[in-house]
C-alpha cells in the first residue's frame, strides 16, 4: 500500500515537469521558426535588391547607348515563300513563312526578333519530308556611347559599339557551293554571337554629326554554337567556337552606294574550333588585314591579306577544345580580291587560301579562285558567280586525300508587283579529280540544286516614332528603385504642425 501511494505521488510530481518540458520545446521550435522566416525574408529582400540594381545598371547603359542614336522607327513584316525544283538527284519542293518585328534607328534595327517555319519534301540528303524552322533575336548599337557628350574631351570618343544575337534552327541544309569543309547534311543548332569594340577615336569634335572615319582599339567578335545532326537528340551536341580578334582598326565608312567600307586591321587573330568525339582547333594570325582599300576611287576596291594558319587549342568560356587525332599542318593563309563597281552593279575577282575544320573535327586545306558579278535592269536583278579550286582533307593522323573541283551559282529575282517577286536559284559543283580515300560519306557530294520560288512580303505595321532615348518607360514598377523614406525626427522633438487652412475669401 505504501509503495502504491509513493508511485501516485511521483506520477503527480512528474506531470508538471513533463508539461513544462513540452511547453519549453514548443516555444523553442516556434522561436526557431520565427528566426528562420526572418532570415528567409532577409534573403528575399537581398535578392530583390540585387535584381533592382542589375535592372538599374541595364537601363542606365541603354540610356547611354540610345543617346548616340535613338530609336525612330518600328515595324512588323511577314514574308511567305513557296518553290520547287530539283535537288541533286530528285524533285523537291518547300514552303516557308517568316515574321520579323523590330525597333530601328538610322543605322540598323536596334532591337529585333524573327521566327521562320518551313516545310519541305524529300531531298537528296534527307530522304523524307521534314518540317524545320529558325528563330533569332538581337540588339544593335553600332555607334556605342559617345563619351564626348558626357565629358569635356579634346576629341570625339565612342565606347562599346556592339551587336548581340541569339538564335536556334531546326534542320538546316548547307549550300552546295559552300566551303569544302562544310558538311552536306541537315543539322540543327542553337547558339549566340557578340561583336564589340572597346573604344573608337573619331575625326571631328562636333557632337551629333555623321562620322565617316575612326580608329578603334581593340575589337572582338565571338560565336558559339551547339549542333546536332538532323533533329536534336539525346546525343551530346557538337560544340563549335569561332572568334575574330584585332588590336587596332583604321576604318572609313563609305556612302551606302559603295560596295564596302574600308578597314585596316593590325594584328588580327582568328579562332575556329569544333569538339565532337575528338577535337580540332585552327588558329589564324594576320599581321595586317586590309579590306575595301580604294584605288583612287570608291568604285575600285582591293582586299589584300597574308597570314599564317595552324593547329592549336582554344579555351573559351570555360570550354577547352584541343586538337586530337590530326597531323600538324601549317600554311600561309591569304585573301586577295578586286571589286569594281557599286551596289547597282559590280564585278569581283578573288582568291582564298584557308585552313579550317568541319563539324566532324577534321581538317581541310582549301585554295579557291572565284569570279562573281551582280546587277540589274528594271525589275530584274541577277547575282552570278563561278569558282574552282583544290582541297586537301586530313581525316585522321594517317588518312588524307586531295580533290579538285569547279562550281557555279546563279540567283535571280524579278519583281512582279510591289511586294511580290519571282526568283530562281541554281547552284552546281563538279569534282574534276578525287582521291580514292575521299568517299562520298566524308566529303561534299556533287550535283545541281535548282529552285523556282514565289515570294510575297507584307508590312503588317510600319511607323516613324518620336525619337526614343530610353527604355525606362518599359520598366516594370516592381523593378523601379523606390525613394528613400524621410528620416524620423529625433526623440523628443515635437511632430511637425499641420498647416492651418487658408481663410475663406
Amino acid at each position: 500500500m505504501g509503495a502504491a501511494c509513493a508511485c501516485v505521488v511521483l506520477a503527480h510530481a512528474a506531470r508538471p515537469a513533463r508539461a513544462e518540458s513540452m511547453v519549453f520545446e514548443l516555444g523553442r521550435k516556434a522561436y526557431a521558426a520565427v528566426n528562420a522566416a526572418e532570415a528567409h525574408e532577409d534573403q528575399i529582400r537581398e535578392k530583390y535588391r540585387e535584381v533592382q540594381e542589375r535592372a538599374e545598371d541595364f537601363f542606365a547603359a541603354t540610356d547611354l547607348l540610345l543617346a548616340s542614336e535613338p530609336i525612330d522607327s518600328a515595324g512588323v513584316e511577314v514574308t511567305a515563300s513557296a518553290g520547287g525544283g530539283y535537288d541533286v538527284s530528285r524533285p523537291t519542293s518547300e514552303a516557308s513563312a517568316e515574321l520579323i518585328a523590330y525597333l530601328g534607328s538610322a543605322s540598323c534595327r536596334t532591337v529585333w526578333a524573327s521566327l521562320l517555319v518551313r516545310g519541305r519534301t524529300a531531298t537528296d540528303i534527307d530522304d523524307r519530308a521534314r518540317a524545320g524552322g529558325a528563330a533569332a533575336a538581337g540588339v544593335c548599337f553600332p555607334k556605342g556611347i559617345y563619351l564626348s557628350n558626357m565629358f569635356e574631351l579634346p576629341i570625339t570618343m565612342s565606347a562599346f559599339p556592339l551587336r548581340i544575337e541569339g538564335r536556334a534552327a531546326l534542320l538546316k541544309t548547307p549550300a552546295l557551293t559552300a566551303a569544302r569543309s562544310a558538311l552536306r547534311e541537315p543539322y540543327s543548332e542553337t547558339g549566340w554571337s557578340v561583336a564589340m569594340e572597346g573604344m573608337r577615336f573619331l575625326r571631328g569634335k562636333e557632337p551629333g554629326i555623321q562620322r565617316r572615319r575612326w580608329i578603334a582599339a581593340p575589337g572582338v567578335s565571338v560565336t558559339q554554337n551547339w549542333q546536332w545532326r538532323g533533329y536534336p537528340t539525346g546525343d551530346p551536341a557538337r560544340l563549335e567556337v569561332s572568334a575574330d580578334i584585332w588590336f587596332v582598326r583604321v576604318h572609313r565608312e563609305r556612302p551606302p552606294l559603295a560596295l564596302a567600307d574600308r578597314s585596316i586591321d593590325v594584328f588580327a587573330i582568328g579562332l575556329h574550333g569544333v569538339r565532337d568525339e575528338n577535337g580540332a582547333a585552327v588558329v589564324d594570325f594576320w599581321p595586317l588585314r586590309i579590306s575595301g582599300l580604294g584605288l583612287g576611287t570608291d568604285r575600285v576596291l582591293v582586299d589584300a591579306s597574308v597570314g599564317f594558319s595552324g593547329l592549336g587549342t582554344i579555351n573559351a568560356d570555360g570550354e577547352e577544345i584541343p586538337t586530337t587525332g590530326l597531323p600538324q599542318v601549317d600554311i600561309v593563309a591569304a585573301h586577295a580580291a578586286l571589286h569594281i563597281g557599286t551596289q547597282r552593279g559590280s564585278l569581283s575577282l578573288g582568291f582564298d587560301s584557308t585552313l579550317d575544320t568541319n563539324l566532324l573535327a577534321e581538317l581541310v586545306y582549301e585554295s579557291r579562285g572565284y569570279v562573281s558579278g551582280r546587277g540589274g535592269a528594271g525589275r530584274l536583278w541577277i547575282d552570278a558567280g563561278a569558282f574552282g579550286g583544290r582541297a586537301i582533307h586530313y581525316l585522321d593522323l594517317t588518312t588524307q586525300g586531295e580533290e579538285r573541283f569547279v562550281g557555279l551559282s546563279l540567283d535571280g529575282t524579278y519583281t512582279i508587283a510591289k511586294h511580290v517577286a519571282a526568283g530562281v536559284s541554281i547552284a552546281a559543283t563538279h569534282t574534276l579529280h578525287r582521291d580514292a580515300t575521299l568517299t562520298e560519306d566524308r566529303v561534299p557530294r556533287d550535283g545541281v540544286r535548282a529552285l523556282l520560288t514565289l515570294t510575297a512580303t507584307h508590312a503588317l505595321y510600319k511607323s516613324e516614332l518620336v525619337p526614343m532615348r530610353s527604355f525606362r518607360s518599359l520598366q516594370p514598377d516592381f523593378l523601379k528603385p523606390k525613394g528613400e523614406p524621410a528620416p524620423a525626427p529625433p526623440p523628443g522633438d515635437p511632430a511637425p504642425a499641420e498647416p492651418s487652412p487658408a481663410p475663406p475669401e
